[in-house]
């Protein structure tokens, strides 16, 4: 009855069951996010908006001390939008603190500040107060939600039948209809020394990535939001074992430093001729509007450079050279023999990213029986007595964004939990 292509509108929408009438473009990751891929073929436009404000705008909203700080990111729309958010200041002549709104790390408003000197308030006041760092709150149930969404719309918009994954969702059809998911999802932390160099010790380039795939009776989507934020969520316990299901994604979240607009002023249209061709060749709305066609032009041209190939990206950046100090005299044979194993587990013979396991298997944690395991079921078992390694690792990567977040704009930015 529904039917499912990668890309393309679909009879009915996943959710309500109704037919799509009118196009709704839906973000497998949310734009706010900086998400670029999207479809008009999953859901209505009111179930559209029901997840915006259901789940969107609380998932989206955890991650504005980052958006808010990100300087040059690449989004399909509002691009130059930035979110406020809240932090804590010190006064500078009391040393009283006060809690602020701000917004690209400035201090906006101080309601509290204001209620103290009510009528002598001046927007000048705000001077007088210094930011301590800005608050990070990670909400767990808004944010399993939205990264159950992401990874549930990905597998959608892969082709994967909706009868599959519809496991985990809650639709409630009662006065006014309401979504939820109530996926399992398991947190990532690197289990191979690979994961460790590719993960800490590389220099960091924040992306998003998202790797669906398919593993015994199980289909699983790891999702990695700003090369941070990262886990797996279970899409289905009862996936047909006989059929091997695997896509991948990958985009760049700052924007490249490219002169899109003088590229388009090399061929600007100029008859209706031209812009025919060109509306054709960049897949944008026909217009004789010279300054609109060749807005849309630039921004296809600053999404498609964002798109990577992950395979291609990673075996390009992962530099074999991290193995050196595992062949310095006075390392100890298990971890030499555990190190060179980690390549085999993801390098082919020709150092080439394997994708029939990258984040999908890994080697078992202190084994030395080269096995292989399911990721996401390993990372279910370790976790349960590693919890404190696994805080640590989500710190020191959230560190990691932040400073990459400092220097990119050149000044201090507070982080806080």
């Amino acid at each position: 009855m529904m039917k499912y292509i990668s890309g393309e509108k679909m009879k009915f929408c996943v959710y309500c069951g109704e037919n799509i009438k009118d196009d709704s473009e839906e973000h497998i990751i949310q734009n706010a996010l900086g998400g670029l891929i999207t479809s008009t073929g999953i859901c209505c436009s009111k179930c559209n908006q029901v997840l915006s404000s259901s789940i969107d705008k609380e998932f989206t909203s955890i991650f504005n001390p980052i958006l808010g700080n990100f300087k040059n990111m690449v989004k399909t729309n509002n691009g130059n939008s930035k979110p406020s958010y809240t932090g804590v200041a010190i006064h500078k002549k009391t040393f009283k603190k006060y809690s602020v709104y701000l917004k690209q790390n400035k201090i906006v408003d101080c309601p509290e500040l204001k209620k103290e000197l009510k009528g002598d308030y001046r927007k000048d006041n705000l001077n007088d107060l210094l930011l301590l760092h800005s608050d990070f709150s990670l909400n767990n149930n808004a944010f399993k939600a939205g990264i159950s969404k992401i990874a549930f719309n990905y597998a959608i918009y892969s082709g994967v039948n909706y009868d599959i994954v519809r496991e985990f969702l809650v639709v409630e059809r009662e006065d006014k209809i309401k979504i939820s998911f109530d996926n399992p999802v398991i947190p990532f932390m690197p289990l191979n020394r690979f994961d460790e160099y590719w993960e800490l010790e590389r220099k960091f380039e924040p992306y998003h990535n998202l790797i669906l795939f398919s593993q015994d009776n199980c289909l699983w989507c790891y999702v990695d939001l700003f090369n941070t934020f990262q886990c797996y969520v279970l899409l289905s316990s009862k996936w047909d074992r006989t059929l091997n299901k695997y896509n991948s994604y990958m985009q760049l979240l700052e924007k490249k430093n490219r002169e899109t607009d003088s590229e388009i002023d090399d061929f600007i249209a100029h008859n209706l001729k031209d812009v025919m061709l060109l509306a054709t060749q960049y897949d944008v709305p026909i217009t004789c509007d010279t300054n609109k066609l060749k807005k849309d032009i630039c921004n296809v041209i600053r999404k498609s450079s964002n798109k990577v190939n992950m395979q291609e990206y990673i075996s390009n950046n992962f530099d074999l050279g991290y193995s050196e100090p595992l062949l310095h005299e006075g390392v100890a044979i298990d971890e030499l023999r555990y190190g060179l194993e980690s390549l085999r587990v993801y390098l082919d013979d020709d150092d080439r990213l394997k994708l029939t396991t990258y984040k999908q298997k890994t080697l078992k944690c202190g084994a030395m029986d080269n096995v292989l395991y399911s990721y996401p079921c390993e990372l279910a078992c370790v976790i349960k007595y590693r919890n404190e390694a696994l805080i640590r690792y989500g710190h020191r990567k959230f560190l990691i964004l932040c400073d990459w977040l400092k220097e990119s704009n050149n000044k201090k930015y507070g982080c806080g939990y």
